[in-house]
């Protein structure tokens, strides 16, 4: 079957300029201001980049980056208030990936159950069953629509609604804007989002990270990632930190309480889920209670840390797509896909 005419998208560029390397989580992360490296000139087209070990520990130590932790927290939690509809329906890392990937599959040829099922399937991020499910849920939400009637053996396509694309949008802006003083390439992006065809170039560099992400996770990132699959874990994540900076903690780390029916009733979710993700904090040490609430544990903090700078690398080599391919000739045609 041919492929579905792509909607129109200004992205300029022939080629990958530098190879963006796994993503643990799309957009809870800040680029670290340093050298991203540049596939060798013998490498295959598409080659990939690991992240090091040393990459991660020199981003975790960039002057702003404990700064990035705390504004991209605090404003995910702002967010999620603002538009509850979006956040409930992209409601754990899995779907919240699926919604870039049902953006980034629009751009490039057309978004339907078979291409968004094959993509969510590759690197068993989710199952073929359950990517039908979050189609569903981000239809009844009013996120995603059909714009072809279905037909036996034919593929139906569907595209994104302004509420998706506002959704992730403002995730991006928030995350381009607090790596900003580490990255500055990320604030050149945050500045230019709103220009034409900017949005969808870096829609399609972050879809093929976390294309590659979910083939080959990197390990270091792996606990947090695990974690971030559950219903609402990220933004049950998101208020436990918002307390603890809010009781002066410097790091992701230290005294930290919630109100499970408060919470569950923000998330919308039962007290015995938000009990549930309390526990298993618990079991993996990362969270301890005390007589007057609770303590999120150093062992948490590194693990956090080191789960953003992963995704912090990837976003900021992401940025630096972009802005080369912004940069090249405006009549040189856009690749194939």
């Amino acid at each position: 079957m041919a492929p579905a005419k792509a909607p129109p998208c200004d992205w300029p560029g022939p080629s990958r300029v530098v190879e963006c390397p796994a993503f643990p989580v799309p957009l809870a992360a800040v680029p670290p201001a340093v050298s991203a490296p540049v596939d060798p000139p013998h490498a295959p087209p598409g080659a990939a980049n690991p992240i090091s070990e040393a990459e991660v520990v020199r981003t975790r130590g960039l002057p702003g980056f404990q700064a990035f932790l705390k504004q991209d927290a605090l404003g995910a939690r702002a967010l999620f208030d603002s538009d509850p509809t979006f956040h409930r329906a992209a409601s754990d890392m899995g779907s919240f990936v699926l919604a870039i990937w049902a953006i980034h599959l629009h751009f490039t040829g057309g978004l339907s159950h078979r291409r968004l099922r094959d993509l969510g399937g590759s690197g068993g991020l989710v199952s073929a069953g359950r990517t039908t499910a979050i189609l569903w849920r981000m239809q009844g939400a009013g996120l995603v629509r059909p714009v072809s009637d279905f037909r036996k053996g034919a593929r139906r396509l569907y595209e994104p609604t302004p509420g998706i694309i506002a959704g992730i949008r403002a995730r991006l802006q928030l995350a381009l804007q607090a790596m900003a003083p580490v990255e500055p390439d990320a604030g050149r992006v945050a500045e230019q989002l709103q220009q034409h065809g900017v949005f969808e170039a870096l829609i399609v560099e972050v879809g093929d990270g976390l294309a590659r992400a979910a083939e080959s996770p990197h390990p270091a990132a792996e606990p947090i990632n695990a974690f971030s699959m559950k219903t609402m874990a990220m933004h049950f994540l998101y208020s436990l930190l918002e307390d603890a900076y809010r009781r002066g903690a410097d790091r992701p780390c230290g005294r930290a309480n919630v109100s499970t029916s408060a919470l569950a009733q923000r998330l919308g979710v039962s007290r015995a889920h938000v009990v549930r993700l309390r526990r298993d904090l618990e079991r993996q040490g990362y969270y301890e209670r005390a007589d007057d609430g609770g303590v999120i544990t150093e062992r948490f903090a590194e693990a956090y840390e080191t789960y953003v700078a992963v995704g912090a690398i990837g976003m900021g080599r992401a940025c630096r797509n972009v802005l080369a391919r912004r940069a090249e000739p405006a009549a040189t045609p856009r690749p194939s896909r």
